[in-house]
């Protein structure tokens, strides 16, 4: 799968709309995470992010796939109908793995985490992977505080609530 593949795909299992860039980089992350897909996500000011994703997510807008609109303070992202008979086209290459995005996608909305959750949640799950799967609370928030991540210890307890729900902590 690539970026495009991705992109979509997150969109589509979404229910055809998705609320929020940050939101959609950090269905991204897991995705890619999960599914181990190089998208070069390193750490930005709301978590893990992906110049990859953003691009692909700003060339799927402009080839009429998907719509950006402006709500609020965000963005949300809405599969067109281009984008549904092209993600047809694209999706018998690989059902496999548009499945699997859509599992995952599924069973990240199912934990009812919102944006701010879901980026801790992908903020933890950086620095886990950073230091080999095991580290302390004061750690992740010193480790985190030199990314420029300040996390609480409410938004550290939500964050391991959501990686269980996701089963990718015990």
């Amino acid at each position: 799968m690539d970026a495009e593949d991705v992109v979509l795909g997150i969109v589509n299992a979404a229910g055809g709309k998705v609320e929020g860039r940050t939101y959609l980089q950090k269905l991204a992350y897991f995705v890619a995470e999960i599914m181990d897909i190089p998208m070069g996500f390193g750490p930005h000011y709301y978590g893990p992010y992906s110049s990859t994703i953003t691009a692909e997510t700003n060339s799927q807008v402009a080839m009429e796939r998907l719509t950006e609109a402006r709500t609020g303070p965000g963005y949300t992202y809405i599969l067109t109908q281009e984008g549904k008979e092209y993600l047809k086209g694209i999706q018998v290459f690989d059902p496999e793995g548009f499945q699997r995005v859509r599992e995952i996608v599924l069973k990240i909305t199912s934990t009812g985490a919102n944006y701010w959750q879901l980026s801790c949640a992908a903020k933890l799950y950086y620095l886990l992977g950073q230091v080999g799967g095991r580290i302390s609370r004061d750690e992740a928030k010193a480790q985190g505080g030199g990314l420029g991540w300040h996390m609480s210890d409410q938004d550290i307890d939500t964050a391991i609530e959501v990686l269980q729900q996701l089963d990718l902590v015990h």
